[in-house]
């Protein structure tokens, strides 16, 4: 559940809203997505020995180990799936804010 951010301001008005409304309801939809959250080291090693359907990386994550990685998924029938920037979100201003 997600409150509105009209309310929020209502009960608690000297609050920061961080995020709209539709942002907040998109990042909730958006984990029941993931089953699994696991650590890697060397992505193109380790992703061998996972069971997995979709490799989901970001547009940056492009350097040669991720491209070893997907092209080991191409090989292996996994899905690979390029998830783009959500706008208005900085996870360095994420990082600040959390610190604070």
């Amino acid at each position: 559940a997600v409150q509105d951010n009209d309310f929020v301001l209502k009960y608690k008005p000297e609050s920061r809203i961080a995020y709209s409304l539709d942002e907040k309801i998109f990042m909730l939809e958006a984990i029941r997505y993931i089953n699994e959250v696991v650590i890697y080291k060397a992505v193109d090693e380790d992703i061998k020995g996972m069971d997995f359907d979709i490799l989901a990386v970001g547009p940056d994550q492009n350097h040669a180990g991720f491209q070893r990685a997907i092209q080991w998924c191409e090989e292996h029938g996994k899905e690979v799936v390029v998830l783009p920037r959500t706008e208005g979100i900085s996870s360095s201003q994420l990082k600040t804010d959390y610190l604070k």
